[in-house]
């Protein structure tokens, strides 16, 4: 896992790693899309922020799964939070995001 903005994610990948955990939401760091492009035989583990899991409305979790899903074709892509998952989200925003990433 690589912490803060302008993480330097796609160096760290060179290590012998199966997935890289980061914020891809952060600014300077690599969206989903642009790091599976960049390392091609490693995992991306993140893409929610945390904003999608602590809202009052499940929008913003039910769009950030679809737009991983359309950054990663699905693939090489385990669905997480930036970080962690904030200990106050809401269990719906957990599922909305669970139930959009089945389709």
């Amino acid at each position: 896992h690589v912490c803060g903005p302008d993480a330097r994610v796609v160096e760290l990948a060179r290590y012998p790693v199966a997935a890289v955990s980061w914020n891809s939401r952060l600014a300077g760091n690599p969206d989903l899309a642009a790091f599976v492009a960049a390392v091609p035989s490693r995992g991306a583990i993140g893409g929610f922020s945390d904003e999608a899991f602590t809202a009052n409305t499940t929008a913003i979790a039910k769009r950030e799964a679809r737009e991983g899903l359309a950054k990663t074709a699905g693939r090489r892509w385990l669905a997480a939070g930036g970080c962690t998952i904030p200990v106050d989200s809401g269990p719906e925003n957990i599922d909305a995001a669970r139930d959009a990433l089945r389709g």
